[in-house]
């Protein structure tokens, strides 16, 4: 999971700090899962694998992007379409065009090189904290109409904002259509789809190397996966 792809800015916080990965540290990554047998996947296969309709290749990894920064297209969509890598990039729909984050013909652009474009909600709030259903339905379904009226596809992945959700919000993903959803952030296997984890990406290739390596799953929790472990 990525957010900002791009060179440090020095007056940045902290936590954005940590939410950037350089250009160049970004190439390296795609680099390392190439020279050492990753196989980059779409969600979708992993979703036939969690219902026992399809196996996945050994060494399979997801890449996704967060919020829907322009940084995402300038600096990552090349490298992307250079190894011939799919990734989804999650998007905050109200957030579409304003300065500093992708544009409809970005989006569009995104699309056709082979990418998938998920839900990132309306406006990025912490689902588990919205109690009135009729507001979350907005965020989480609303989200999803105008992607696919705007854009002429399926979106068929969302993102919990924060990886916060709760049963209600997971429950509501699924209503409004999506096939996943990806919270954070441990990278162990899962079984359910709604519930997905993620490694953030460092700024660094060996702790990128290290997080890729997570420990493997415990006898109990790969009893409930099926058909072995996967690693994401």
């Amino acid at each position: 999971m990525y957010h900002h792809i791009r060179q440090p800015v020095s007056f940045s916080s902290r936590a954005e700090r940590r939410l950037t990965v350089t250009p160049e540290v970004f190439d390296r990554q795609m680099k390392y899962l190439q020279e050492n047998g990753y196989h980059v996947i779409p969600f979708a296969s992993l979703v036939g694998y969690l219902k026992r309709e399809s196996e996945l290749p050994d060494k399979p990894v997801i890449i996704s992007f967060d919020d829907g920064w322009e940084d995402q297209f300038v600096n990552a969509l090349p490298r992307l379409e250079e190894y011939h890598y799919n990734a989804t990039f999650f998007v905050i729909t109200n957030f579409i065009d304003a300065p500093g984050f992708l544009s409809w013909p970005q989006l569009r652009r995104i699309l056709a090189a082979g990418m998938e474009i998920g839900s990132h909600t309306r406006s990025h709030p912490r689902l588990d904290k919205i109690k009135n259903p009729g507001m979350l339905w907005d965020q989480i379904y609303a989200s999803k109409q105008t992607l696919e009226s705007q854009l002429g596809a399926a979106v068929e992945e969302f993102a919990y904002p924060f990886g916060s959700y709760n049963a209600a919000a997971a429950s509501m993903v699924r209503s409004a259509g999506y096939s996943a959803a990806r919270a954070c952030c441990i990278g162990r296997v899962q079984s359910d789809a709604y519930a997905l984890r993620a490694v953030m990406a460092p700024n660094d290739l060996a702790k990128f190397g290290k997080y890729l390596g997570a420990p493997p799953v415990s006898a109990r929790a790969r009893s409930k996966s099926p058909r072995g472990r996967a690693g994401w």
